[in-house]
C-alpha cells in the first residue's frame, strides 16, 4: 500500500526523543488520508494523489501532522493515560489547515496566486473571479461574485 507522507514528514511534528517515527504505519495513514481527501474533494481533483510524489506538499502536511497528532496521543495515552496537550493542538492545526484548504481560503498551491509585476491583484474580486462566478456559480472554485456596481440602486 502506498503512503502519502514519509516518515520525516511526520517526525518533523514530533519533537519528543522518546517518540521516533521510522515507518508511516499505512491504515494509520489511510486513515488520515480519506480524512483529507473527503474534505477536499469537492473542491480539489484528488484522484491523481497516488503516493507521496504527487501529493501536493500542503495536503501532506496535513496528513503528516494528522497521523503526528494521532501518534502523540495514543503514545501518551498508553503510558500516562491522558491525552497530550501538544497532540491536541496539533490536531486543532491540522484541522483548521484543512478548513482552509476545503473553503478555499488556503490555495493548495501559490501559482493562482496574482503577479504584482502584471499588475493583477492577488485579492479579491478579480476581473477572473467574478467571470468565474458569473460563468460556473457563486461556489465555483476561485469565484468571487459581483456584489454590486456603479449607478445601481440598492
Amino acid at each position: 500500500m502506498a503512503v502519502h507522507v514519509t516518515p520525516a514528514e511526520v517526525q518533523q511534528w514530533i519533537q519528543d526523543s522518546r517518540l521516533t517515527i521510522a515507518s508511516v504505519d499505512p491504515p494509520l495513514e489511510s486513515s488520515a488520508y480519506s480524512r483529507v481527501v473527503g474534505a477536499l474533494a469537492l473542491r480539489h481533483t484528488t484522484a491523481s494523489w497516488t503516493d507521496s510524489t504527487t501529493t501536493p506538499a500542503l495536503v501532506r502536511s496535513v496528513i503528516s501532522m494528522l497521523i503526528a497528532a494521532w501518534t502523540i496521543n495514543k503514545a501518551h495515552a498508553e503510558t500516562v493515560g491522558v491525552v497530550d496537550a501538544y497532540g491536541v493542538h496539533l490536531e486543532s492545526s491540522a484541522e483548521v489547515l484543512l478548513g482552509g484548504l476545503a473553503d478555499g481560503s488556503i490555495l493548495i498551491d501559490d501559482t493562482a496566486i496574482g503577479d504584482y509585476s502584471t499588475g493583477q491583484p492577488a485579492f479579491w474580486p478579480t476581473d477572473l473571479a467574478t467571470t468565474v462566478a458569473t460563468e460556473e456559480g457563486w461556489d465555483a472554485e476561485g469565484a468571487a461574485p459581483l456584489m454590486f456596481t456603479t449607478g445601481k440602486v440598492f
